[in-house]
C-alpha cells in the first residue's frame, strides 16, 4: 500500500512538473513594444533636439543671410496618425498643444538647410511666474506606438519646384481666393496677408516692388511658434472630413510685417491642400472648423492665452468660440519665440 501511495505521488509530481514547464513563457513570446521618444511628425526626439540646437546655438539662425524658402507637407494619412496620437496623449498625459520649430538639418557656411519639426506640449508644473516671457506650455515628446517613422516631407530653397506641384503661394501672382469668409477663425489670416507674407521669404528673384519683396536674405528671427490643441485638432478634423475633399496640409515659412512696430517676424503659415491630378494644390475655399472633442479637455484657468505678434497690437488669442469658424487665406497667429519661449 505504501509503495502504491508513493507511486501515485511520483506520477502526480511528474504531471505537475510537466505542466509547469509547458506553461513557462517561451523566450520568443511577444513583448511590450519598446518605443522611441518622437516628435508629433515622427522624427526621433534626439535627432530633433540636435537640429533645433544647431539652428539656435550661438544664434546661428540670425546669421543665415542666404535665400530662404521653407515648406513642409503632411498627407491625410499622416494627419490621421497625428490626430490619433493627439487624442491619446491629451487623454492620458494632458497634452495641450503643438509647438512648431525650425531645425537645421544641414549647413553650408552660414546658410542653414531648415526643417519643420512639430513637438507636443503640456502645461508646465509649476507654472512660470506671471509676467515672465516664458510659455506655460512645455515640450513633451510622445512615446505613442503609432509613430514609427518620420511623417510628411520638408523642403528648403525649393520655391520653384514647390510652386509647380501645387504650392500656389510661391506663384508669380496671388492665387484666386474667395475673399473674407463668414465667421473667421481667430487663427485665420487674410488671403492678401497669406500671399504677401510667404512671398517675402520666396527664393525667386524679380523686380516687383514692395510689399512683395522677393528674396529677403535677412536672418531668421523666430525659433518656434505654439498652437493650442483646440485649433490644431479642429484643423486636423477638417482635413479628415470627407466633405471637404482635402488631402493634406502645407506649412510655409512666412514673414509677418507689423508696420506700426517696424518689426518683421518669421511665422508658420498653414494652408490645406487638395488633390489636383498628381499635385497637392493649396486650397483657399471657406472651410468650416468645428471644435473637436479635445477643445474642452485641457482648458485650464491658469493657462496663459497665446499672444500673437502679427497685428498692430498684441492681441489675446483664446480658444475658438462654440460656433463654427472658417478659413480665409490660411492659418497662423500662434505664440512666437523669441518673446514667449518654451
Amino acid at each position: 500500500m505504501k509503495k502504491l501511495v508513493m507511486g501515485i505521488v511520483a506520477v502526480l509530481t511528474t504531471i505537475l512538473l510537466f505542466a509547469a514547464c509547458k506553461n513557462k513563457p517561451a523566450n520568443n513570446v511577444a513583448k511590450k513594444p519598446v518605443t522611441t521618444p518622437r516628435t508629433l511628425n515622427g522624427i526621433k526626439y534626439s535627432d530633433a533636439m540636435k537640429m533645433i540646437s544647431d539652428f539656435q546655438t550661438n544664434d546661428a539662425y540670425k546669421y543665415d543671410i542666404g535665400e530662404k524658402s521653407v515648406t513642409a507637407w503632411l498627407s491625410r494619412s499622416d494627419i490621421q496618425i497625428m490626430k490619433s496620437v493627439l487624442n491619446d496623449e491629451a487623454i492620458k498625459n494632458g497634452v495641450d498643444g503643438v509647438r512648431f520649430y525650425f531645425g537645421a538639418e544641414s549647413r553650408n557656411g552660414t546658410e542653414l538647410g531648415v526643417k519643420v519639426i512639430l513637438i507636443t506640449t503640456k502645461l508646465k508644473n509649476p507654472l512660470p511666474n506671471p509676467g515672465d516671457s516664458v510659455s506655460t506650455h512645455g515640450d513633451y515628446p510622445t512615446n505613442d506606438t503609432l509613430l514609427t517613422a518620420e511623417l510628411g516631407e520638408s523642403h528648403h530653397h525649393k520655391a520653384d519646384s514647390i510652386s509647380q506641384v501645387g504650392g500656389l503661394l510661391y506663384g508669380d501672382n496671388n492665387p484666386t481666393m474667395p475673399g473674407r469668409c463668414v465667421g473667421r477663425s481667430l487663427h485665420s489670416i487674410t488671403g492678401r496677408q497669406t500671399y504677401n507674407w510667404v512671398q517675402r521669404r520666396d527664393d525667386k528673384k524679380d523686380n516687383r516692388p514692395k510689399p512683395i519683396r522677393h528674396c529677403d536674405t535677412s536672418g531668421y528671427n523666430t525659433k518656434s511658434e505654439w498652437f493650442d490643441i483646440c485649433f490644431i485638432s479642429s484643423l486636423f478634423d477638417a482635413v479628415l472630413n470627407n466633405n471637404n475633399n482635402l488631402d493634406g496640409l502645407r506649412i510655409y515659412l512666412g514673414e509677418a510685417y507689423k508696420p506700426k512696430l517696424f518689426k518683421n517676424r518669421d511665422v508658420f503659415i498653414i494652408v490645406p491642400t487638395h488633390k489636383n491630378g498628381s499635385y497637392h494644390e493649396d486650397v483657399f475655399n471657406c472651410i468650416t472648423l468645428t471644435r473637436s472633442s479635445l477643445c474642452k479637455l485641457n482648458e485650464h484657468p491658469a493657462i496663459k492665452p497665446s499672444e500673437t505678434e502679427l497685428d498692430d497690437k498684441f492681441h489675446k488669442v483664446y480658444f475658438e468660440s462654440e460656433s463654427s469658424n472658417f478659413m480665409d487665406g490660411g492659418y497662423d497667429k500662434g505664440e512666437l519665440c523669441p518673446t514667449i519661449c518654451n
